[in-house]
């Protein structure tokens, strides 16, 4: 359970990495600067990937936890199988 909740929020933090970089290269013009068509669409951009950008640093610390949470039950259900006693016959 851990391990695919791991892998849905690295996956979905990832994605929004990858297309807020891809609309902000697309932006550039071949001189390197970002080109909006007024203040507002800049400033209303700017700030909303902004925000994206954090939820998706979010998402992806998320999926380091479930990461972790996944290691330890896995490990924590070894040491209950190898600890068991062994009956003799």
């Amino acid at each position: 359970m851990y391990m695919a909740l791991a892998i849905i929020t690295f996956t979905t933090g990832f994605a929004i990495r990858y297309w807020i970089n891809r609309r902000r290269f697309n932006r550039r013009t071949m001189t390197g600067i970002e080109v909006f068509s007024s203040y507002e669409k800049s400033w209303m951009t700017q700030f909303g990937e902004g925000l994206l950008r954090l939820v998706s640093i979010a998402l992806i610390l998320i999926a380091c936890f479930f990461f972790l949470g996944y290691c330890a039950q896995s490990r924590h259900e070894e040491k209950a199988v190898v600890s068991s006693p062994i009956k003799p016959l």
